[in-house]
């Protein structure tokens, strides 16, 4: 090691000189001789005096295709003079320039445009332009139109649990789509997108506005009129309530009300609080169904009957159908046991009233499903005997039967009520004794 050292350091300076001297040499050789070479560049397309095309009422619909490519160019020349270029590389130019076009009919035609490209104006003598990739452009020239578009609104999540959002409000409802034929025509809706997190409140939000097809994708190369909306979005209570619907009237003779449906029986209600709080049911009007043979319909507009400050929920049908099922009416004859008959005396003092009912058969009528079921331990009846004096009555006995199921008008059971005076109470004496 200390030898090579002291072999180094051996003539040190003439070594040195001798070092500088060939570095002189080398560049003094390379500026002499400074060889030709060629070199590529990669240069960013600009797009010239598109305002020549705008101004005639059209677009290059594949303007976002063309804007900003790569274009890549040769160019040949003294190596000094390719690094000086490729140190002022940013001036290098590469564009289109549309006021050279002809005038196209905006149909979609394509049309070629030369590529220009422009070396820095100090440094062009030194070099030159062998090729540029690609050399020309196609532009797709289109007519400029609009469209009128109704925003539709797209909402993510909910209200809270007994709340329901009810008919947001846009502003504005409508947006102009701008662009070439091709792209507005592929236009099919212009949705505001919001992202509720369980409001319960009235709330607003400011909605951004895209473009989509048919198939949901997203439509580059249109313009709107607004980009962003205001969404407002009104927040109620919510409660089902239920339908209450009834009848009025007797049906032909020899035909009964076999039964009363509504459809819906139930719907959901919006309001404030305060105002749902008082609401139990919804109620109808009595349809009437008097001197009926036939099933009889009655429709109704719910949002009659709902009161001031109470709407509907978002797609329940205003419509309320109430039919009454008209049947032939059945008759059978049933037997009341004495057994199944309560008694209420309430006479003056010193009176007693005497019942022997014994078993009391008469006529019911009904549904034909209704009084074939019927049994005579389910037919029981009361009687009142109040405020009456001593004699022999008849009395109507008050028949309990099951709902749907009525004595025929013509065969009421009565029963004999004996009030007599009371032998078993001791007769007073108003003499004082000794």
């Amino acid at each position: 090691m200390n030898k090579f050292k002291q072999i180094l350091m051996k003539d040190f300076g003439w070594k040195l000189l001798s070092l500088v001297i060939a570095i002189c040499l080398w560049f003094i050789v390379i500026n002499i001789e400074d060889p030709v070479e060629t070199r590529n560049f990669s240069v960013t397309l600009e797009i010239r005096n598109d305002s020549v095309v705008t101004d005639r009422g059209q677009t290059i619909s594949n303007y976002d295709q063309i804007y900003g490519k790569k274009i890549s160019i040769r160019v040949r020349g003294q190596r000094i003079a390719l690094d000086r270029l490729y140190q002022n590389r940013g001036d290098i130019q590469a564009y289109i320039d549309l006021s050279t076009i002809e005038e196209s009919p905006g149909y979609g035609e394509a049309i070629t445009a030369m590529v220009i490209v422009k070396l820095p104006s100090t440094l062009s003598d030194s070099y030159e332009i062998e090729g540029k990739t690609p050399g020309t452009i196609n532009l797709i020239i289109e007519n400029r139109v609009t469209a009128e578009k109704t925003i539709v609104l797209d909402i993510q999540g909910n209200a809270e649990t007994n709340y329901t959002l009810t008919e947001p409000e846009l502003t504005p409802q409508t947006v102009t789509v701008s662009g070439s034929q091709t792209t507005v025509d592929s236009v099919d809706t212009v949705k505001a997108s919001v992202i509720l997190e369980s409001i319960k409140e009235d709330s607003h939000y400011t909605a951004t506005l895209v473009a989509y097809d048919v198939n949901g994708v997203k439509v580059n190369g249109v313009t709107l009129s607004t980009k962003t909306i205001d969404v407002y979005i009104p927040v109620k209570m919510s409660k089902k309530v239920k339908i209450d619907y009834k009848s009025t009237g007797t049906p032909e003779a020899g035909y009964v009300l076999g039964g009363l449906t509504c459809n819906p029986e139930y719907v959901y209600v919006l309001g404030d609080e305060k105002v749902l709080k008082n609401i139990d049911k919804i109620e109808l009007p009595p349809i009437n169904i008097d001197g009926k043979q036939t099933d009889t319909n009655m429709a109704f507009s719910i949002k009659n009957y709902i009161g001031d400050g109470v709407k509907l929920k978002n797609g329940t049908s205003d419509k309320a159908v109430v039919t009454a099922n008209i049947v032939k009416e059945s008759t059978k004859t049933v037997t009341l046991k004495a057994d199944n008959i309560s008694f209420k005396i309430e006479l003056a003092d010193g009176l007693v009233a005497e019942v022997a009912p014994a078993d009391i058969s008469f006529d019911v009528r009904g549904t034909k499903d209704l009084i074939d079921a019927l049994t005579n331990e389910q037919v029981s009846a009361s009687l009142t005997v109040t405020n009456v004096g001593a004699g022999q009555y008849t009395m109507p006995l008050e028949v309990i039967l099951p709902d749907g199921i009525n004595l025929v008008d013509s065969d009421i059971p009565v029963v004999s009520v004996k009030v007599t005076a009371d032998e078993t109470q001791a007769p007073a004496n108003d003499e004082p004794q000794n």
